[in-house]
């Protein structure tokens, strides 16, 4: 399970370039200085993962708590 997450999600659909675009400009990101001084400063740790991969965490968390979730009857809308 994911302690804490950040990332960068879009559309279903979204062309597999587009993918991959974003994930080198987020990896680009989080490779200045400034960034990663600036992440430290907020206690954050940047990581980096394929975009697949991050798909599967995001896939294998809401198979984790999404009867968590729906068995406690909270609904966005609320």
């Amino acid at each position: 399970a994911l302690e804490e997450c950040h990332g960068v999600v879009a559309p279903a659909r979204i062309p597999a370039a587009a993918v991959a675009a974003l994930n080198a400009a987020v990896a680009e990101a989080l490779a200045l200085p400034a960034t990663r001084e600036g992440m430290a400063r907020l206690e954050l740790t940047p990581f980096h993962e394929p975009a697949e991969a991050f798909a599967a965490r995001l896939r294998a968390e809401i198979g984790l708590w999404g009867p968590v979730v729906a068995a406690s009857g909270f609904r966005p809308e609320d």
